[in-house]
């Protein structure tokens, strides 16, 4: 009898460890999709990620955000923020923090929480209308990471934000506040914060709690207290995509403002002969040159980037005699 009651207390408790085992491992299942990032609430573009996150995230969550943050720094000594959106080395920033400048650096945080790292920038694209500027790094890294964008047509008012930026240079300084109000400005929608801001603040990353990328801090009312504003994130991948698509007609043959080639000597050799002029010449437009040529004047005048100025620095006739030496060499290249 006894016998009979040990084996029936046994299989009970092996039928009990059993459904403990299969409930937990359902538990555990369903916690992890529910609480671990799915691989479709990240979706990848060519230079950019979208995310739909469902779960909010606590500020502390969000503030490992700052890695994918930098200040960047132009040869005039101003400042700014930037925000890495891909792992291709993309980096947001605001136009006016490098207008008119033709060097700058990203700076990542250090261990010590001041500057660390510089990393040399080239610039892609901008948009001097919308205040931003789409940048890239020349050496990427995968622990800088990136911030998905999300969707700003979702921000409701008084919706809690978190923004990181570099005000005073004072890097990756976390911050939070409301949605005070939503602006639309000639078809250009601002995303108002109570978040505070200042010089250094400009191309930081306004964010909402789950972390995602909403808005780009852009400027501060100077008559008003707390009265800042960020692009919205609708105009931010409006700009992208419209960067990607026109980057080759609307850049011309040299897409980097610091000379950093995009094309080699195999592109060269489908050029016609005012093309390969073209191509030449736009090393120096890139810096502002003015030309005599009144055809070559002409078509970069069309080119919206094209910025003509009257004087050069030893430095910027440097950088443009370096950029020069690169075609010289790929041309040689392609006619052996």
């Amino acid at each position: 009898m006894m016998n009979r009651r040990k084996s029936f207390a046994l299989r009970v408790s092996l039928a009990i460890a059993s459904t403990l085992i299969i409930v937990g491992g359902i538990g555990s299942f369903f916690y992890a999709k529910n609480h671990i990032n799915k691989s479709n609430d990240i979706k990848k573009h060519d230079i950019y990620f979208t995310s739909n996150h469902k779960n909010k995230r606590t500020i502390e969550e969000i503030a490992r955000n700052k890695k994918s943050i930098v200040l960047i720094k132009t040869s005039d000594e101003s400042i700014g923020s930037g925000i890495i959106i891909s792992d291709k080395g993309y980096i947001l920033t605001s136009y006016h923090v490098i207008k008119g400048i033709t060097k700058y650096s990203a700076f990542f945080q250090g261990k010590d929480n001041s500057m660390g790292q510089e990393a040399p920038l080239d610039l892609i694209g901008f948009d001097e209308e919308k205040d931003i500027a789409l940048l890239k790094l020349k050496t990427t890294s995968p622990e800088h990471g990136y911030i998905p964008i999300g969707n700003s047509n979702n921000v409701k008012e008084g919706e809690k934000i978190i923004t990181i930026s570099s005000p005073q240079g004072i890097i990756n300084t976390i911050s939070d506040g409301i949605i005070s109000g939503i602006r639309n400005e000639e078809n250009i929608k601002y995303l108002q914060i109570t978040a505070p801001i200042s010089e250094g603040s400009s191309g930081g990353a306004l964010m909402n709690m789950k972390g995602e990328l909403i808005g780009i801090i852009t400027f501060k009312a100077a008559d008003g207290e707390n009265l800042n504003f960020a692009l919205s994130s609708r105009d931010i991948i409006n700009f992208l995509e419209s960067n990607m698509r026109n980057n080759k007609d609307e850049a011309g043959y040299i897409l980097s403002n610091s000379g950093s080639t995009q094309i080699d000597s195999k592109d060269l050799e489908e050029l016609d002969p005012w093309e390969l002029t073209l191509a030449r010449n736009e090393i120096y437009a890139r810096h502002g040159y003015i030309f005599r040529n009144e055809e070559l004047r002409k078509y970069f005048q069309t080119k919206k980037w094209y910025k003509p100025r009257e004087n050069f620095s030893d430095e910027d006739l440097n950088e443009i005699e370096k950029d020069n030496i690169k075609f010289i060499l790929m041309y040689e290249e392609m006619i052996k």
